[in-house]
């Protein structure tokens, strides 16, 4: 099974040429984000695991120009499959460690982006964070960047606290 996390992310109104479009976002915005930069070195005997950052993204490494076609006569019939067929091949976290897909389907002219994620790079809200920052042009931070102070509460003490 492989150990992934990852969406398929719906495009309104999307570009025509969605993985020249998405290629094009990994060469500018990858650079800012640590997770996305990053992957697993490979392993030595007898020491740790050790992360390798790539200071220039290789769209080439994280992307499959050719998108996938959802309907009758494309590679799946149904986005359940698709999705299903994209996910189902795991994401090596030594030479990758996050794979981007489009996929289309030309009968409705919906898009979408298949990304997926090797679980070792970060949690949901991590793996959410950075495909927010990579794919939208939101200007403001994904995530608030200061926390409201939290009420503090006293307890009860001794026998008549419940």
């Amino acid at each position: 099974m492989p150990q992934q996390v990852g969406a398929r992310i719906v495009v309104d109104g999307g570009p025509a040429d969605l993985p020249a479009h998405l290629d094009a976002l990994i060469r500018t915005r990858v650079p800012d984000i640590d997770l996305l930069r990053r992957r697993l070195a490979r392993p030595r005997p007898g020491r740790p695991l050790r992360w390798v950052a790539d200071a220039v993204p290789d769209p080439d490494r994280h992307l499959d120009r050719r998108p996938v076609v959802i309907g009758p006569g494309g590679d799946h019939p149904t986005w359940d499959d698709a999705v299903t067929a994209f996910f189902a091949e795991p994401v090596d976290p030594f030479t990758t460690g996050w794979r981007l897909r489009a996929a289309r389907e030309p009968a409705t002219g919906r898009q979408a982006v298949l990304a997926k994620v090797h679980h070792t790079l970060g949690d949901g809200l991590a793996v959410t964070d950075a495909l927010i920052r990579l794919l939208t042009d939101e200007t403001r931070p994904a995530w608030p960047t200061s926390r409201r102070p939290r009420r503090r509460c006293r307890c009860a003490s001794g026998p008549t606290a419940r």
